[in-house]
Order: structure tokens, then C-alpha cells, then sequence
């Protein structure tokens, strides 16, 4: 088991220190890894945390470019089977708007019982987020279409957009 977490914003990854003003040693720098949907998730990772490959690339990558990961997901058993899913964008940390491109997966399992789905929802979680670190062109066009969203939304929400004559 990998990386613990709370369940509003769960502050995970390795902690880099560094030295500050006078030597002093400044506050560690964690990724952040939210969840949207309700706190089954957050309680699911904090009794299972994160089990993916490229964990540390995608923190990095989340802390140069600030932004946190944003997490929806939901299990539940029908038709005989436990189902889990996982829906995974990123989130500017400073703004709060969230890219429109995302990576998702689904878990089916034969077990037809609640724990089998949850952990079908964990299993999803960490398979969307191992396709979004192995993938480095993902990353990045994620991040640069949160950055062009961002940008978008200043120009709509300026002031001189609001002054200006409507057609």
C-alpha cells in the first residue's frame, strides 16, 4: 500500500524539503489528490491509498505546473456483478477550474457483493491514473487545456469584456 490520504484534499506524495531563508527548513510540497464525488472515496484511499505505477512522475508533474488531480468515481453491483468507475481530470489549484479532458475506467467483476465493488472502484481509480502518468503528451494537453480554459475565463470575466458593446 502507497500513498495515504484524508478525505477532502488528500495530501500524498514524497515530501521534498528544502532549505529556506537563513537555512531554515520551508513547509513540504505534497501533491494533492481531491475527490468530487462524496467521501466513499476518500475513505476507500484511506484505507487503501494509491497503488499505481508513475506515481511520483504525475506529482511532479501536478506540482511544477499547479494544479491537483480531481477524482469522480462510484461503484455498485448489478446484474450480478460488482462494477467500479473512475473519472480523472486535472485542477487548477489557484482557480479551481478543472480541465475538459479526462481518462476514465471501469472494473467489472463475477462477485456480485459491495466490497467486490468497492474495490472494483479503487482498481479503477488507480488504472486512470496510471494511463494518465504513463502517457506524457497526456499530461500536458490536459494541463494545456486547463490553461486555455483559464485564460478563456479571464478575457470573458475581465472588466473591459464586460464594458464592451454586445452585438
Amino acid at each position: 500500500m502507497r500513498h495515504r490520504g484524508t478525505t477532502a484534499a488528500l495530501a500524498v506524495a514524497a515530501w521534498w524539503m528544502t532549505a529556506g531563508p537563513g537555512g531554515a527548513l520551508a513547509a513540504p510540497v505534497a501533491c494533492s489528490i481531491g475527490s468530487s464525488s462524496d467521501d466513499e472515496i476518500g475513505r476507500l484511499l484511506d484505507e487503501r491509498g494509491f497503488d499505481f505505477a508513475g506515481y511520483d512522475r504525475l506529482c511532479a508533474f501536478l506540482r511544477e505546473h499547479g494544479m491537483k488531480v480531481q477524482i469522480t468515481a462510484r461503484n455498485g453491483v448489478l446484474g450480478g456483478r460488482a462494477y467500479g468507475w473512475a473519472i480523472v481530470t486535472f485542477e487548477d489549484r489557484r482557480t479551481g477550474v478543472r480541465s475538459d479532458r479526462y481518462h476514465t475506467s471501469t472494473t467489472i467483476d463475477g462477485d456480485a457483493d459491495t466490497p467486490t465493488a468497492r474495490l472494483a472502484m479503487w482498481q479503477s481509480i488507480n488504472h486512470a491514473l496510471a494511463d494518465i502518468a504513463a502517457r506524457p503528451e497526456s499530461m500536458a494537453e490536459m494541463a494545456d487545456d486547463l490553461r486555455r480554459q483559464i485564460t478563456l475565463l479571464r478575457a470573458a470575466f475581465s472588466p473591459s469584456a464586460s464594458a464592451a458593446p454586445r452585438p
